[in-house]
């Protein structure tokens, strides 16, 4: 699960994990919502209604949407992406998280949804991936995974509730702010957000 931002998209043709992140998550929310993602080409797509309206076409290659008009750029700040995210948000807790099976375990995969803003008003947002084993050490091995974490056999649930918060706020939450700042990814005199959007415990054990 690496990072990826608005400022990082690649063209179709070169797929990048950040990207095909993005676009299973609107499959996933439009499909969940009745609404299909539409391939017109490999560089655009479209989003239809179980009716046949369509919206788009879309692109998640700004300089595509830049020189064609009508053509949409993608992101996690389009209004269609902010309403998926909206509805996926407003779970609660207990259903954001999974427990999967794999051999990096017993760890934690936290995913994050990341806001910047500078002085002069410009915005940016990213996911950042950050994963842990149960004694807080890094595993940047699982952060890689990406959404395979999610085609993985359930697992044996790892930590207890009282566990869960304790790793949440002693270990990720400050770990996303050293991140940022490591990587400068925080405009300077600027600020940024961060939100919790998934959570999943890999376990060595099948249920």
């Amino acid at each position: 699960m690496t990072g990826f931002s608005l400022e990082d998209y690649q063209p179709f043709a070169n797929v990048n994990t950040g990207f095909e992140r993005l676009v299973r998550f609107l499959s996933a929310a439009m499909s969940e919502a009745g609404r299909r993602v539409k391939w017109l080409d490999e560089h655009t797509f479209s989003i239809t209604s179980p009716d046949g309206d369509r919206e788009g076409p879309f692109t998640i290659d700004r300089d595509r949407a830049r020189e064609r008009d009508g053509l949409e750029l993608m992101g996690l700040d389009h209004p269609i992406m902010l309403e998926a995210l909206r509805r996926w948000q407003d779970l609660d807790p207990e259903l954001l998280g999974v427990a999967v099976v794999g051999d990096e375990g017993p760890a934690v995969a936290s995913g994050w949804l990341i806001r910047t803003q500078g002085k002069d008003g410009k915005r940016r947002a990213f996911v950042q991936p950050l994963a842990v084993s149960v004694e807080g050490k890094r595993v940047r091995k699982l952060e890689a995974s990406g959404t395979e974490l999610l085609t993985r056999g359930a697992g044996r649930p790892i930590l207890g509730v009282e566990e869960r918060v304790e790793l949440l706020h002693d270990t990720l939450e400050p770990m996303v702010h050293r991140e940022l700042n490591h990587r400068g990814l925080v405009p300077a005199n600027g600020g940024y957000s961060s939100i919790l959007i998934g959570w999943a415990e890999v376990s060595p054990q099948l249920v």
